[in-house]
């Protein structure tokens, strides 16, 4: 088979594997030893190895999980709007001392310290948007598992575009050994006046071209091998080769399941997003409900006239509403609604444009599949 179909048939698989979102298992291996490939060491890696590598070098994976990370911050700062506060205070104060009727009312230095609780009893704006920080959590984690999912199919394709490089090579060097045949045989021809030089001056520019074809084959291994050292955190400066050994036709399904597209991480990261918008909207129109809020304070200082035993505690039942707001709430509403139809209408066009790139993967794949065994 020639490298330029090889391509095909690697190409059209992992295009085939990805748009069902099947997730790929790297498998552990140890590393092969470097062997020789032409003139230069090449270390040889098999399609597990590579896999392997790309989860455990590829900066994506710790950047995936740095943006879960975030949000789940996020989610932990909406909790903490829920539970109550305590706060502590303490100060000194140097002043002029005051006193009535041989009382102090006003030390010349005030100390104090104060202990303080507050609780929301109720804002209905704080639940929702709760709610909101744990679906962006779901997205989070959703484009984290499709991100990983796409690196690693990105890494298997850059594997197959190597080893067909790899082909390409071999294929050029056999070329140029049977153009060397046909020039030798040409010369000989004409030595023995059976040929004319034309047919040896032909035979010379095709053994030129076959040798072009060998330094652009191997200038393809480089740039294939450069690409897959990226994705696998590898020096790019250490040429790779791919060992194909593992390699193992993939049956193609018979039909597309267009149905099992929303399991895909994208859309399911898509529909959490959705979903947070809602929320999100929630929470504004419950931030027109009144605010209750629950006060305690404890404070401690010297004896005066006003406070004889130095310790005061007060509670309070605090309501606040706001009744107007310029619109701004309206405003953000109309936000929110064009957020949420945006989001629907991209997630219905990428649902549209998935279902078709699967049935064009799937008949590709059907078709390389039945090539090969032709």
């Amino acid at each position: 088979m020639s490298g330029s179909k090889y391509i095909g048939v690697i190409s059209s698989l992992l295009v085939a594997v990805c748009a069902l979102g099947v997730a790929v298992s790297p498998l552990s291996a140890e590393e092969q030893p470097v062997v020789e490939a032409g003139s230069e060491s090449a270390r040889r890696l098999t399609l597990a190895q590579v896999l392997s590598l790309t989860e455990a070098n590829n900066e994506e994976w710790e950047l995936s999980e740095l943006t879960i990370r975030r949000s789940q911050a996020a989610r932990r700062e909406a909790l903490a709007g829920l539970l109550p506060q305590l706060s502590f205070s303490a100060g000194v104060t140097k002043q002029a001392e005051s006193s009535v009727g041989g009382n102090v009312v006003r030390k010349g230095v005030d100390w104090s310290t104060g202990l303080a609780a507050s609780v929301m009893l109720f804002d209905g704006a704080r639940y929702p948007t709760y709610s909101r920080a744990g679906a962006l959590v779901d997205v989070s984690k959703a484009e984290a598992n499709w991100r990983r999912h796409t690196l690693l199919m990105e890494a298997e394709q850059s594997f197959y575009v190597l080893a067909s490089a790899q082909r390409e090579v071999e294929i050029a060097e056999k070329t140029v050994e049977l153009r060397q045949a046909y020039l030798e045989r040409a010369e000989a021809m004409l030595a023995a006046d059976l040929a004319i030089r034309l047919d040896v001056a032909r035979a010379r520019t095709d053994l030129l071209e076959a040798q072009q074809l060998v330094l652009e084959a191997r200038i393809n291994v480089g740039n294939a091998s450069d690409s897959l050292a990226v994705l696998i955190g590898s020096n790019p400066k250490t040429l790779l080769s791919a060992d194909l050994q593992e390699f193992e036709m993939r049956t193609p399904p018979e039909t597309a399941e267009t149905s099992r597209l929303l399991e895909r991480a994208d859309f399911v990261a898509q529909e959490s997003a959705i979903q947070a918008s809602k929320r999100g909207k929630s929470a504004i129109w419950w931030s027109f409900l009144p605010r209750l809020e629950l006060r305690a304070n404890l404070s401690q200082g010297p004896t005066t006239l006003f406070n004889p035993e130095g310790t005061a505690w007060s509670t309070s039942l605090a309501v606040s509403w706001l009744l107007y707001d310029g619109g701004a709430r309206y405003a953000r509403l109309d936000i929110a609604d064009t957020e949420i139809r945006e989001r629907e209408l991209v997630m219905e066009r990428n649902l549209r444009s998935a279902s078709a790139q699967l049935s064009n993967a799937l008949r590709d794949w059907q078709l390389t599949t039945a090539a090969l065994s032709v």
